[in-house]
């Protein structure tokens, strides 16, 4: 199945990592020092390499640049 958003087709899989990783952003930008594993849990990423792998896809960059970004 695929969701149209915003002018963009993308698979419902897609929609749901780009809300979590979303919801991360949101997060972070509240507290840069927040738990990791956490806000992954909370988001809704089962393990930890799928969300560093999405966050990149989404982002554009790792998770780790974005962090030091953010200080």
């Amino acid at each position: 199945y695929h969701t149209f958003v915003n002018g963009d087709m993308e698979s419902f899989s897609e929609y749901v990592a780009k809300r979590r990783i979303e919801y991360i952003v949101s997060e972070l930008k509240r507290n840069p020092k927040a738990n990791l594993q956490a806000l992954f849990s909370y988001a809704g990423f089962r393990q930890r390499s799928t969300a560093y792998r999405n966050f990149q896809k989404i982002m554009g960059v790792t998770l780790t640049e974005y962090l030091e970004n953010l200080k």
